[in-house]
């Protein structure tokens, strides 16, 4: 039994006492039994103090997978914290949770919420959750949710050996903590368990929702787990890659040059699926070379009020080599440079059609025209704090060779830990969860390719099949519990001018509670700042098939249906010939043999 050192009733008078017979009363006391039993590779807790209250929350306007709000719902709560201890690790951790307090509010199901970047948990979206009438959980992991450096809290005292524990907390132990801490919770307060469990998260979040089917996977019933953030070990240090790339080259361009870049890449694959609206279905038919446009004129605020600048060969190379993705030193690839592409993939690059300016920012000195990186904090966080524990390191200084020894040692101290990337997923399965996720494919951040990868080897593991040869069986096996689809020009978590699918989580709901399969995922351009939110309309379609145009109204949902992407799909092997003649007969009667 955990051990309650200190109890405070943070509830004024009068306030603490809730309607409804079936509710207790919100005051530390109706929680001071609470227990949970620890995984089997995670520490106990012990309970250090329970704060509870009664407040009135009102929902963000925005909040994780969710449509966005335009009359935000106000909804009282019984607003409780639990702050914890791991004795072994000697940390303390906060968990988070929202309570539905009026009268058949609470609609018997709970729902954890996942963070973002270095955040484990979002206290801020738990409102949205309880306006839905869910129990809502999340945590912060052991580290304040503030903007301090990582380094204070990622490291031990002696500032060069990593806090494991802290670490651990932030992977998932922590997340799996604040779910069992929330069903204890409110089954002291409502004298009956939660019905079902689900859990929303995007980035992060994602990370953290593969994390529970992977390692916890009896805890929730459903998962909305979307533009994950898993094979950290590999992708965050990968969006390092453009500074490497920028060093070798000896050219910091300005926002300008990449942004103008990415804009004519836009402009010529956003049409390739036959309508003209600067989103692109299929990535992998977007065959634009900037260096086809070396030498056009761009206006460059960054050096200056109308300053303009024709972009250069070295802008050009850049932008390649990022979208190419990052490459391992090595000494015959080193003789023909950087440029020349010809050393071992390490992980993928990013689309064409992504915004660069967070993962390859420079600042420019408009006196001297020297610009210098300044891009998103996070990969060069993880190379200084963790992989190289030196809080002095600058990563901007890494040559080629130093940066593919760290991509090497980020794999091999941290995969097991943060990688999240098994692709056993039978326990989840067998337990009846059901995990639902998608990716958008103009995310600027997190490069989709990552999480098309990681379903790829689901389906492999749980089909048996060779790598090279997945079919529609081994899909078909996986799609029973495990779901992704692929949102065309939808940035990180949300953004864009593409199809946002707001409504996964009703989706994943209907999935788990009544076993209606997602065929498709409905999706709206809500985001949209070129056209009017909510006026283009799409089902998406599961992966392995893809968007195709079928003519008419490009912003009604029935003009598009789904095709099997052919270079996914077909098998090779001679034991498989009849069934690709059988089903490549089929599709061609259905799409006018465009396959």
């Amino acid at each position: 039994m955990s051990a309650l050192s200190s109890i405070s009733a943070a509830a004024p008078a009068g306030t603490s006492v809730l309607p409804g017979a079936s509710y207790k009363l919100c005051q530390p006391d109706t929680f001071a039994n609470l227990y949970i039993q620890p995984s089997s590779d995670d520490p106990a807790i012990e309970i250090v103090s329970i704060n509870a209250s009664v407040t009135n929350a009102t929902e963000p306007a925005a909040a994780c997978n969710a449509w966005p709000v335009t009359d935000p719902a106000t909804i009282e709560v019984c607003n409780l914290t639990i702050t914890y201890t791991h004795p072994a690790w000697h940390d303390t951790v906060n968990a988070f949770i929202h309570l539905p307090a009026s009268p058949g509010a609470w609609n018997g199901k709970l729902l954890g919420i996942g963070g973002d970047g270095w955040h484990a948990g979002n206290p801020r979206e738990l409102p949205y959750a309880a306006a839905r009438g869910f129990v809502g959980t999340t945590t912060d992991a052991g580290h304040l949710l503030d903007k301090r450096p990582v380094a204070e809290w990622a490291l031990n005292e002696d500032g060069t050996s990593v806090n494991w524990g802290l670490l651990r907390n932030f992977a998932g132990v922590a997340i799996a903590e604040a779910k069992k801490l929330g069903r204890a919770a409110a089954t002291a307060f409502y004298g009956e368990e939660p019905r079902y469990a689900y859990f929303t998260g995007c980035s992060t979040g994602g990370r953290q929702g593969h994390m529970m089917a992977q390692k916890y996977p009896d805890l929730y019933d459903g998962i909305l787990a979307t533009a994950a953030a898993i094979n950290w070990d590999k992708f965050l240090p990968a969006m390092h890659w453009p500074y490497v790339v920028m060093k070798e080259i000896g050219y910091y361009p300005p926002l300008c040059e990449l942004g103008a870049i990415t804009e004519a890449a836009i402009a010529a694959c956003g049409s390739i699926n036959g309508v003209h609206d600067g989103i692109t279905v299929d990535h992998a038919a977007c065959t634009f070379d900037p260096q086809s446009i070396v030498g056009r004129e761009v206006v460059c605020s960054d050096l200056g009020e109308g300053k303009a600048i024709p972009i250069s060969a070295a802008a050009a190379t850049i932008a390649s080599l990022i979208w190419d993705g990052p490459r391992a030193y090595d000494p015959n690839s080193a003789k023909n440079g950087i440029a020349a592409k010809t050393g071992d993939k390490i992980w993928s690059g990013f689309s064409k059609t992504a915004n660069l300016l967070h993962v390859a920012g420079t600042k420019c000195d408009k006196a001297t025209g020297k610009c210098t990186p300044d891009g998103f904090r996070i990969p060069a966080d993880w190379l200084r704090t963790f992989v190289s524990a030196d809080k002095t390191h600058d990563p901007a200084t890494l040559s080629w060779a130093e940066y593919t020894q760290l991509m090497h040692e980020s794999t091999k101290i941290y995969g097991d830990v943060m990688g999240t990337s098994d692709p056993d997923l039978s326990v989840f399965a067998r337990s009846g969860g059901r995990m639902l996720t998608w990716h958008g494919l103009a995310d600027e951040l997190i490069p989709s390719t990552g999480t098309k990868d990681y379903y790829d080897r689901v389906a492999k593991h749980h089909s048996g099949d060779d790598a090279s040869e997945l079919g529609r069986n081994a899909y078909d096996k996986v799609a029973d519990f495990y779901r992704y689809f692929e949102a065309p020009g939808v940035e990180h978590c949300a953004g864009g001018e593409g199809w946002y699918p707001g409504g996964a989580l009703d989706t994943l709901m209907d999935w788990v509670e009544n076993g209606r399969y997602p065929e498709t995922l409905y999706a709206e351009n809500s985001w949209a700042k070129k056209r009017k939110p909510g006026s283009r309309k799409v089902q998406l379609c599961p992966y392995p098939k893809t968007l195709k145009y079928l003519g008419g109204n490009a912003d009604l949902a029935e003009s598009w249906g789904c095709e099997y992407n052919r270079d996914t799909y077909w098998r090779k092997s001679d034991a498989q010939k009849w069934r690709v003649s059988q089903d490549k007969q089929y599709y061609q009667s259905r799409w006018r043999d465009e396959l």
